[in-house]
């Protein structure tokens, strides 16, 4: 459930019989709304990212500070706490990419003065960085996703490269031994894109000018998901995005419903990408409304919603806030999202936390600000 590295894939196409519409569901009305915190804003960096947020409210993030990339982990009470063993180049190209609910965070480092090869680690307060070695063969690790247990997906292969031919997908165990994932008998390739507690890993495949979805286990081996999976939950829900009628759509693959088709908001143009879910069923992305990019969520039932309707704006500021992505939700029903200030229409990353009315009716955010 956890997103650490995005990768586009090209070419998935997903025929309109293949896909399953969604039927419609009465739901009552939900009375959650949002609250909002901008993060990066009075972090010292120049850019910043939010990566993962845990069931404690703690966030995981990096930015850009002169010459270098800095990791930290903010929460509300204490703010923003860097990590200087995770602190990296600019040039070395790549960043942290999630953690757990123990506290283990997994990146990548460079082993060479030059970052000519690179290693997974995870890192744990006190017990500094653990190396994950690439499979036997290949010259560089690189983390993706870690799961409660400690167990970490990733990739092995040469270094990386945009070609990525020779990549595969790996899994390392908690005491750091590595299994290769098989990939399907024609790949050039393979990537894992995330990871759940079951051990249950999605993914993609590169091959013979293809490029599959998958989804693999220990006790059912490899198997293909028709489009781009992005995020799975413990259930082994999987969401992600997919092609409906030559138009890209978001995605819901379970083993009992196969692909559906989430739909897009009300009078869009037909556009929309899944890119987390929890366990609850909520799923999260953005789509393409009359008005542009919007943040959307769906909720349990299957109805989406457009984030930027369900924010308290409680202060005058908040009137100008736009939430253009959401990229994560915790199962306490916490959500990143990516937006701007349509005063400047610069970048901004948001926590948004749910809230419910008080008895008279009224949402207050001004305890959580």
């Amino acid at each position: 459930m956890r997103h650490a590295i995005e990768f586009l894939l090209i070419g998935l196409l997903i025929t309109t019989s293949a896909v399953a519409k969604e039927v419609d569901r009465p739901t009552p009305p939900d009375t959650t709304r949002y609250c909002t915190t901008q993060l990066g804003a009075d972090s010292g960096l120049d850019y910043t990212q939010i990566v993962d947020v845990d069931r404690r409210g703690q966030v995981l993030g990096w930015g850009y500070f002169g010459e270098g990339v800095e990791v930290f982990l903010w929460d509300r009470k204490h703010g923003y706490k860097f990590i200087d063993e995770l602190a990296h180049e600019l040039e070395i190209p790549v960043k942290v990419a999630a953690f757990n609910d123990r506290g283990q965070i997994v990146s990548t480092r460079p082993i060479e003065p030059d970052g000519a090869f690179l290693r997974a680690v995870i890192w744990q307060q006190g017990k500094g960085l653990q190396f994950l070695e690439p499979a036997p063969g290949d010259d560089s690790s690189v983390a993706v996703d870690i799961n409660k247990h400690g167990e970490v997906v990733g990739i092995s292969g040469p270094y990386p490269d945009e070609s990525s031919v020779g990549e595969r997908s790996v899994i390392w165990d908690r005491h750091g031994r590595v299994t290769i994932i098989p990939a399907f008998p024609d790949s050039e390739s393979g990537r894992p894109y995330a990871m759940n507690d079951a051990g249950q890993v999605i993914g993609g495949t590169y091959g013979s000018g293809e490029v599959r979805g998958y989804i693999w286990d220990r006790k059912s081996g490899l198997r293909v998901i028709d489009g781009s999976p992005h995020a799975i939950n413990d259930h082994g829900h999987v969401v992600g995005t997919g092609s409906v009628n030559y138009s890209q759509h978001a995605i819901f693959w379970s083993d009992k419903t196969g692909v559906v088709d989430l739909g897009d908001l009300p009078g869009s143009i037909e556009l929309s990408h899944a890119y987390d879910i929890n366990n609850h069923r909520q799923i999260v992305g953005n789509a393409t409304g009359p008005n542009g990019g919007e943040a959307v969520i769906w909720d349990s039932a299957g109805q989406i919603h457009n984030l930027n309707e369900l924010l308290v704006r409680d202060e005058p500021d908040d009137e100008y806030l736009r939430m253009l992505s959401a990229r994560t939700i915790t199962d306490a029903g916490w959500i990143t999202a990516s937006g701007f200030d349509t005063r400047d229409r610069q970048r901004r990353t948001f926590l948004l936390t749910p809230t419910r009315p008080s008895p008279t009716g009224i949402y207050d955010c001004s305890r959580g600000k």
